[in-house]
């Protein structure tokens, strides 16, 4: 109960007085809603700060990963250029053959006819041998033909110059 000092004239009316305690509803309940949104908002930007915190971490260690990968990368390709090189010497090693076949060639040449040329490279190889004289094509012919250590010989170019005389350029197999 309440007491009021003030006299009968200066007191409220009875709308004034409903109208004054709605007032004070309405500003309490806008005040509630106000610090709710507030909290609300306070929350939500606390865990967006945290998930953008958490974010760049994710971020940074993905770019570190990144920065791992390349370099890994970049010592495979090297790693892989320079097994493409050893390969490609391991696989010409089979000039060593073709040269110990042609090597077999001039050995059945007689003494009397001379080694011009020499060519060897992936593909195959060949010798060109020079002579004066048609017999001793005609022997180093015959017994190429009686070995049985080529699997192929071809005759890519056979031709007469006064000068040099005969020439014969053989493809070893």
């Amino acid at each position: 109960m309440s007491i009021n000092l003030l006299p009968k004239e200066m007191t409220a009316s009875k709308d004034v007085s409903n109208f004054s305690a709605l007032l004070k509803k309405i500003t309490l309940t806008l005040g509630g809603i106000f610090l709710l949104v507030l909290a609300s908002g306070g929350g939500f930007y606390f865990l967006s700060v945290n998930r953008l915190n958490d974010l760049k971490a994710e971020y940074e260690e993905a770019a570190a990963q990144v920065t791992n990968l390349q370099s890994t990368e970049a010592s495979l390709v090297f790693l892989k250029d320079r097994l493409q090189k050893a390969q490609t010497i391991l696989a010409s090693r089979t000039s060593e053959e073709t040269f110990s076949k042609q090597r077999e060639v001039l050995a059945f040449a007689p003494e009397e006819m001379t080694f011009s040329e020499n060519r060897v490279d992936q593909s195959g190889s060949s010798v060109e041998i020079a002579t004066k004289n048609s017999l001793n094509l005609v022997s180093l012919m015959s017994a190429l033909v009686r070995s049985s250590s080529f699997s192929s010989l071809v005759i890519n170019e056979l031709s007469y110059n006064s000068v040099i005389g005969y020439s014969l350029i053989l493809e070893v197999f």
